[in-house]
């Protein structure tokens, strides 16, 4: 072999080793983005279900965090023997639907996995602004919604209260208001 072939032979060598650097290095970024769109954002569906939250509420605008509450230690006083009687939860009734009561057992285990994620605006109903805060004196801060058969059910706080907010899927396929827990108090 020729000097001139030696060399040319090791550029294309050293090309090609480029290429498969850069199509690695796509392939790991592009992974990373569809991991994190998983890990931090949520489904249409749960955007529509918190679009269609508080439909009769006098505020036009209704201001929200813009990152979702993780599980919080205080979301466990739903349970609690303030708020259960035989009769069901809260304002929650377990008489008249016992999917219902199912639904309630069930997001006692799937609450201890609410983790923080991000909202977006252009996914939200534009009854809802979105901003960014670092508690909740400033707006309402969400939860992630849980969506149990057809029920939803998610977490809020506010400087004057907090609860727990449900919604039933109709007939149609849209969110209504169900029933809730409000837990009152100020947080600190």
């Amino acid at each position: 072999m020729r000097p001139q072939e030696t060399i040319n032979l090791m550029v294309k060598n050293a090309n090609y080793l480029k290429l498969q650097i850069v199509v690695f290095f796509l392939s790991f970024i592009l992974s990373i983005n569809c991991f994190a769109q998983k890990e931090f954002g949520i489904s249409p569906e749960k955007y529509l279900v918190i679009s269609s939250a508080w439909p009769h509420s006098n505020e036009r605008i209704i201001t929200i965090n813009k990152k979702t509450i993780g599980f919080e230690v205080w979301m466990n006083e739903v349970w609690g023997e303030e708020f259960s009687n035989s009769h069901g939860l809260g304002f929650c009734l377990f008489e008249k639907d016992q999917n219902l009561a199912k639904a309630f057992e069930d997001l006692r285990v799937s609450v201890k996995s609410l983790q923080v994620k991000k909202l977006s605006k252009k996914l939200i109903d534009d009854r809802f602004q979105i901003k960014r805060f670092t508690n909740s004196n400033n707006g309402l801060m969400l939860s992630e919604p849980i969506i149990l058969g057809n029920y939803a059910f998610f977490f809020f706080r506010s400087k004057k209260d907090k609860g727990l907010y449900v919604q039933k899927k109709n007939s149609d396929g849209n969110w209504e208001p169900e029933c809730g827990v409000t837990i009152y108090g100020e947080l600190h």
